[in-house]
């Protein structure tokens, strides 16, 4: 498990695993597409499409790249203002 905070256009990620970068979210209806292009190592991705079952939570789809390894990833996602 881990937690992403966002912040501007970067992001921080925390929990099983440490890291950083920029985002882009576009939002659309009840779901939206989210880019984290990760600062290290250079290239590394993670695009998604959120699917949203209430106005904080749902369902995730997508993509992550690491290390020029490409693979599918999917599951459950809440929003949590701070």
């Amino acid at each position: 498990n881990y937690d992403v905070t966002f912040q501007g256009g970067s992001f921080a990620v925390t929990g099983d695993f440490q890291a950083s970068g920029a985002f882009t979210y576009s939002p659309n209806g009840n779901s939206a597409a989210l880019r984290l292009n990760y600062s290290q190592p250079a290239g590394d991705y993670d695009q998604m499409t959120l699917s949203f079952q209430t106005g904080t939570s749902g369902t995730f789809s997508g993509t992550i790249s690491a290390s020029g390894s490409v693979r599918p990833f999917a599951g459950d996602f809440t929003c949590v203002a701070q």
